[in-house]
């Protein structure tokens, strides 16, 4: 019927969002390990780098909490 297709939808895409997750941390996490080996300059972009990324995370298991509680 009607609604179990929409729920078929529903499902199949928090399914995407919630595989894309890992990898999604992999990556962000990776970048997070490569700027704390930068290039040592005094000037702070390292640390605004790792803030970025760390919000990144956040967004993203936050997204996942979200889904997760649909």
């Amino acid at each position: 019927s009607g609604g179990d297709l929409v729920r078929f939808c529903i499902g199949n895409f928090a399914a995407v969002i919630v595989g894309s997750a890992l990898p999604g941390f992999c990556l962000v996490f990776g970048e997070m390990i490569d700027s704390m080996a930068g290039t040592g300059t005094d000037d702070g972009s390292e640390f605004n780098a790792l803030q970025q990324q760390a919000l990144i995370m956040i967004y993203i298991g936050a997204g996942l909490f979200t889904i997760g509680m649909i």
